[in-house]
This record gives structure tokens, sequence and C-alpha cells, in this order.
């Protein structure tokens, strides 16, 4: 299963406490499963885009979750490069990592060959490491961004990308031709999405994977493992009849291959709910479809998605099948793969914060002049003098996962060190009084209507307004959580852990012969 803890995928290695681990990865193992996932985030473990040094306390953050995965008895897996991060910088934003590899390939290859190999050398040793693997979705926007940028451009990027002297390499000239691509002084330009070009553009950025990405990434990983892109993109053929093109299977490739799977696979996705067998057909689909010399690895599980912007209509499977699909997939994971990963093992809150648990006390958050305000350690938490106040400001448009108008309304969630003590902690968002309830956890929780929220900047200020100190462990700002329904965000078990249970105890019983 992927493991982010308490927290999302993008802040978790910022948030973790070490001193939830052993509880946490206990839970893991008690509830059948053999290895954790850990998202290795790009911008934070390598601050400086040019240079192979990691960061010295990221780094001893990811040998920390291995060394307690050892010890729990767990091996660990690493997404190598994973493109979200708890660090929030404009470069970031842009994807300029992922683009170097189309701006300007050498480099951007050197780079990442450079850090691939870094990386390695402070992993590959460690007793829990078990292997790698990389994703089209960490370097999407090479295939996505192009596209839609304007005619300058795109055909600046299919001179510099190389895609131009592919074109002519694999003899595609005619194909580009008959296709309607712009060319200019012997360039292609980048074809606009959904235009008969996109062929050749899905077959370039499957070049860019194996050639530029895993080429730079492979000889330092053994057994490097490639995530493989399932679903395919709407171009239109002949007589514009919308024809679906599929990308790159790698079904020559070495080392493993990874799938993603949800109910929506095959499906129409016009918001159908559909039963135990229809998706256990959708997935006997995929898994034929992709039938190579070696049995796949679906490391994205996902039985139930509440992403924003595809839950509403997507696929979904009827709730009271939900268990009977679980444990009755057993047999055919067992068969035609080499096991499976949860995405969200753990329900999480999506958290625009940076270092929101205080990992490293005050950074990235602001205290008032005078205020009597204190970052401690072990266990991290800042402490609240009387008046003090602690805030942040964030951009939701560097954070946010989702389309704004996927959006509604927002909560900030705030951990207290003690989650039964009486508290006069109050929050103001962009000045503004919220409204406060306490949650089952002790957690306090304020509301924040989607009308306030400013996408370009915004502010949230926690006060104490109280006579005695206020501790506080953690906060969540956010507007979705995504949940599989196995744990909840408290870690609490959920409706359908005895069915992963289920599903886990199948997946380890002898083989018959």
């Amino acid at each position: 299963m992927h493991f982010f803890g308490a927290h999302d995928p993008i802040s978790y290695l910022d948030a973790y406490r070490p001193e939830d681990l052993p509880t946490q990865f206990q839970d893991i193992r008690e509830d059948g499963f053999d290895t954790v996932c850990l998202l290795l985030p790009w911008h934070a473990l390598f601050e400086h885009a040019d240079k192979g040094d990691l960061h010295p306390w990221y780094l001893q953050r990811l040998l920390t979750l291995m060394d307690q995965a050892n010890q729990t008895g767990l091996k660990v897996m690493g997404r190598l490069f994973y493109a979200h991060s708890p660090v929030a910088t404009l470069e970031g934003l842009r994807h300029d990592r992922q683009y170097a590899l189309l701006h300007q390939p050498e480099q951007g290859v050197a780079r990442l060959g450079r850090q691939a190999q870094s990386l390695s050398a402070a992993v590959l040793s460690h007793p829990a490491w078990a292997g790698a693997f990389v994703t089209w979705e960490d370097f999407w926007p090479c295939f996505q961004g192009p596209p839609s940028w304007d005619d300058d451009s795109r055909l600046r990027v299919g001179r510099d990308s190389g895609f131009s002297d592919w074109i002519r390499r694999h003899r595609l000239v005619q194909q580009a031709e008959a296709s309607g691509l712009p060319e200019e002084n012997g360039v292609w330009r980048v074809p606009s999405h959904h235009s008969p070009g996109m062929r050749l553009w899905i077959a370039f950025f499957d070049h860019v994977l194996r050639e530029r990405v895993l080429g730079a990434c492979a000889p330092h990983f053994p057994e490097l493992g490639i995530e493989v892109r399932v679903d395919a993109y709407p171009v239109p053929g002949p007589q514009g009849v919308i024809e679906w093109v599929h990308f790159d299977l790698f079904d020559d490739w070495a080392g493993p291959r990874y799938l993603y799977w949800g109910p929506f696979y095959g499906m129409a996705n016009q918001g159908e709910r559909i039963n135990a067998q229809t998706a256990r057909d959708g997935l006997r689909h995929l898994l034929q479809r992709f039938k190579g010399p070696r049995r796949p690895v679906i490391d994205q599980f996902n039985f139930t998605d509440e992403t924003l912007d595809f839950a509403s209509h997507n696929a979904r499977i009827q709730d009271d099948e939900l268990p009977a699909f679980i444990s009755e997939s057993a047999e055919m994971i067992r068969q035609e793969t080499s096991g499976y990963w949860l995405w969200a093992y753990r329900d999480y809150r999506e958290n625009w914060l940076v270092n929101p648990s205080f990992q490293r006390q005050g950074a990235g958050w602001e205290v008032d002049a005078g205020d009597e305000l204190t970052f401690a350690s072990a266990p991290a938490r800042a402490v609240l003098g009387p008046g003090a106040r602690l805030s942040q400001v964030f951009q939701p448009e560097m954070r946010a996962q989702a389309p704004q108008g996927a959006y509604r309304d927002f909560l900030c969630d705030v951990v207290l060190d003690n989650p039964n003590a009486e508290t006069s902690l109050q929050a103001l968002f962009d000045g503004q009084v919220l409204t406060a309830s306490r949650l089952a956890s002790g957690e306090l929780r304020f509301s924040v209507p989607g009308g306030l929220l400013n996408w370009q900047r915004c502010q949230i200020t926690l006060l104490n307004a109280g006579p005695t100190p206020v501790a506080l462990r953690g906060v969540y700002f956010h507007g979705f959580v995504q949940r599989l329904r196995v744990r909840d965000e408290f870690g609490a078990p959920g409706p359908l852990l005895n069915a992963v249970r289920a599903l886990n105890r199948a997946l380890t019983l002898p083989r018959q012969a």
C-alpha cells in the first residue's frame, strides 16, 4: 500500500510524526500488507534543480521511514521523482524539471541521471529497500502541456524536443503529412489537442518516457519498473470518426510493469453504478490486455474513488457490492498479477499547508512580532501563549489537485496536543473569524465558505484568545477527502477493512499444486 501516514501524498514527507510510525506500520502489517510504497518528491529531495545533492533533512526523513518499516517487517518500494511536493515553488508549479526533457533534452536527461544516481546511492543498500518505479503521471506535463500552447511555442517545442527529428528518423513523414501536422522549414509543429496529429505526439511522449526518463534512471535502479498508462486518447479519424489511441504497453520492458485500475476502466463513465461482476469483468479485461512474459502489479487498486472532477461521472461499484468485489477478486489477482497496492489505505485530507505538523518548526509559518509562541520538538508542536498568532499565506492554485470549480466549501482542522483540553483557540481566514466545532477525535474544525477563497492568495491565522498556552500538533486546510473506506482519516477501521483483510489472507495462502 502507498503510505502517507495521517497526511496526504503531497505533504506526508514533511508532516509525518516519527513517534506515530510504530503503531501505523504495525497496523499495516496486521491488516495483511507486506510492503509500503513511498512517494519520493523530486523538488523536496533535490532542492536545486541542476544539482545532484540530496536535501539532508528530507533524506533523513526518508531513511527514518525505511528504518521503521524494516523494524516492523515491511519492505519499501519507491516511486521515483514524484511530481508533487511539500515544497511550494513557482518552479514546481510550472513543471520546469519535466519540461526540461523537451526544451533541453540532453541537459534534462543528464540531470535526471545524476539525481537518480544520488538517490540510488542513498537507498539501495538499505535492508528494507525492495525496488523502484517511475510513472507516466509524474511526467505527464510533457504530453499534456505543449498541444495547448500557441503556434510559436509549439513550433519551438517541435524543434527543440527532437520531435521533428524523431518523425524523420522513424520514417513517419508521410503520416505527419497525412494527419495535417503543420510544418515550417523542416520543423513539424506539435499538434493541438484532439487533432489527427496527436497520434504522433502520443507515440513521441512514449518515446520520451522510455528513452529519456527510464533511460536516465534504469542504470541506477536494478529491475526498474514503469507504471503504464492504461487508458486511451480520442483522436479524429477518417470522416471525423473518433478513434481511441492507446499508449505504449511497454510489454517488452525488462522490469516490472505497474497498472492502475478503477471501476471506470472500460465503462461509459456516465455516472453509472455497476455490480461486482461487471467490475471484475473490467479488471479481467485490463489484465488480459497487459499479459506478457511477467505478470504485472496493480499499483493502484482503487475500488472506490472520490477524486474531485471525476467521482461525479466515473462509474462506481454499488456500495453493497463492494465487499464481494474485493474478496472475490482474490483468485484473479493471484493468477494474473504479482500483487496489488492500495492507493489510499488510509483516507486523507488534501492539505494545502506547508509544514503542517511543525516537523520543521516554523518553516512556512509567520509569527507576529512580540507573540509568545515557541516551536518544540520531540514531539513537534507549536505552543501559542495568550494572545499569540500563527499564520500561513498560501496560493490555492499552487496546491489544489483539481480545478477551482470542483471545490465547494473548505475546512481547517486543528490537532491539539491535548485533544481533551478546553481551549479558546480562534481561526481567521483573511481576517474573518471562522465558526468552530469539535470532532469526535478531539480536533477543532473551522468552516471556511468557498466564496471567501482567493485562489491567488489566502491567509489562515490561528489565535490563542484564552489565558493559558495552547499546543498544536498539526493543521489541515482542505476542501476534499480521498476515501477508499479501508481506514478513515483518523486511522479508525472503515467499512471495507475486513474485506481487504480477507483478500490479503487469500493471497498469502499456499498455492495449490
